[in-house]
């Protein structure tokens, strides 16, 4: 048993690559999930000579009893001493401003005792403190992952910790950085790994605590990078721990362990540390249908994106939310349709992943500031950044992946200073008109709308009628300013 892979000796053949089901809780089970063989067959490839990612040991060890196998574990890892050193407070008093939350202190306690795991905390929560924290309480050499096209959340982390908390953190910015704390995107370390294997696993070699963020979007380049870390340290962190990905879910496990510190968005909202979301689901009534034999995808850009009666409409609501002092952030997953409605909406930023770095930095950066009151983006402002300014998201383009819902709306969940407690979330439902034909195409994208009204109660969202009236959009939008 190692920190990155276990072999297995001396298994049946009905146990290798059958106990591969996903569990995300290191809580005890009382009904032990089911083994479908078929349903796993196909990650034959976790196993390299009989051997597997340390994390997936508890799936391993459950199998083994349910089959009535004696097991024997042999643990030949090495630890490395950590400082004595139970309150963290002594340690964090001298940041100016800092606000204790219990839980964050209560993840660190987690990591020290299981020393590996995940963090399933929603957004606003604070996981780069908490990471800042485990930081301080372990004092070991610390690298910190950011997904390859997540390079934003790295130059945030460092600025954090280097204005903030007074780490000796270093961005990893086109070469990689000897620091005691270094903070790289996945893409240069998979590059460089690519170019100088030996140099760059020797770089991976020094580090003893490593930690990723954003690891629902666990890639196979990650995947590549984390098998080469030997860290005896590992946390992994994430407000949306349960992806559909299968693979993705498992390799999370793999490579860190199960979830050990919790901190969801409805616990949050109750202690006062972030916004309660108020979703008001928005009907926009579709004048037509399309052909059924559209693929989805062709229905999509037609009724949504490129549809200007929509824009327009999309604009109407923006108008609304302004008029009323809310600071608007405007999400579609399609790079064109965002460029599309920046031209048509008064004083609105485009904020993509196209855009250079440097100037995505200075977006986020005025709109902190309180400069920009309307910001249109797609995935790289659904996910991983946080701006206290936002008051209010409209989803003019979305699916119902359990993930993005979750990260799109946690953009604003943080408290406004001197503002209110609560973010407004205006939710577009697609509708086809009564003189509308009705086809399975087109009903996907409002069914796709209803899954993420179920989404949002599950986690505790407050969740208004659903409307098609603009004039009650302005009762609401009065209702819940947050200025």
């Amino acid at each position: 048993m190692g920190h990155t892979y276990t072999t297995c000796h001396g298994a049946p053949d009905d146990f290798i690559g059958t106990f591969l089901v996903p569990v995300y809780d290191d809580t005890p089970r009382a009904n032990p999930m089911p083994w479908d063989t078929k349903t796993v067959s196909r990650y034959e490839d976790f196993f390299e000579g009989g051997r597997f990612l340390t994390g997936l040991l508890p799936l391993a060890l459950l199998r083994a009893k349910n089959m009535g196998l004696q097991v024997v574990v042999r643990d030949r890892r090495k630890w490395p001493t950590i400082p004595d050193q139970a309150d963290l407070r002594s340690v964090v008093e001298q940041i100016p401003g800092f606000e204790h939350r219990g839980y964050q202190y209560a993840a660190v306690d987690a990591l020290v005792r299981k020393k590996r795991g995940m963090w399933a905390a929603a957004t606003a929560a604070g996981k780069t403190t908490m990471l800042g924290l485990a930081h301080a309480r372990l004092q070991l050499p610390t690298l910190v992952l950011t997904p390859p096209a997540r390079k934003d959340i790295a130059v945030d982390t460092v600025r954090f910790y280097q204005e903030v908390m007074g780490l000796p953190a270093r961005l990893c910015d086109g070469k990689l950085e000897d620091a005691f704390v270094s903070v790289a995107c996945a893409a240069l370390v998979l590059s460089r790994l690519t170019r100088d294997p030996g140099g760059t696993r020797e770089w991976l070699s020094r580090f003893q605590l490593v930690a990723l963020d954003e690891c629902h979007e666990l890639s196979e380049g990650l995947h590549q990078i984390l098998s080469q870390v030997g860290a005896p340290y590992r946390v992994f962190m994430t407000g949306t721990p349960n992806p559909r990905n299968m693979v993705r879910a498992l390799r999370m496990m793999g490579h860190s362990g199960p979830v050990i510190h919790r901190a969801t968005i409805k616990e949050l909202v109750q202690q006062g540390y972030v916004a309660q979301p108020v979703v008001l689901p928005l009907v926009y009534w579709q004048p037509e249908g399309m052909p059924g034999h559209l693929e989805y995808q062709e229905v999509y850009r037609e009724l949504v994106v490129d549809s200007e009666r929509r824009n327009f409409f999309v604009g109407q609501v923006v108008r609304v939310l302004r008029h009323f002092g809310h600071t608007v952030l405007v999400t579609s997953p399609w790079k064109q349709h965002c460029y599309t409605l920046g031209e048509s909406i008064d004083g609105a930023v485009v904020y993509t992943g196209d855009q250079p770095t440097k100037e995505r930095e200075v977006i986020r950066q005025r709109a902190r500031e309180g400069e920009l009151k309307v910001i249109v983006g797609n995935s790289p402002a659904e996910v991983g950044i946080s701006i206290p300014a936002i008051t209010a998201i409209v989803v003019v383009g979305a699916g119902k992946a359990p993930c993005l819902t979750i990260q799109r709306v946690g953009r604003g969940m943080r408290l406004k200073e001197g503002g209110g407690d609560w973010l407004l979330v205006v939710d577009l439902v697609d509708m086809l008109g009564p003189t509308a034909s009705w086809d399975s195409s087109t009903k996907g994208i409002t069914r796709q709308a209803v899954k993420r009204r179920n989404l949002y109660l599950a986690e505790g969202m407050k969740v208004l009628r659903r409307s098609d009236s603009l004039k009650e959009l302005m009762q609401v939008a009065e209702r819940y300013d947050r200025r």
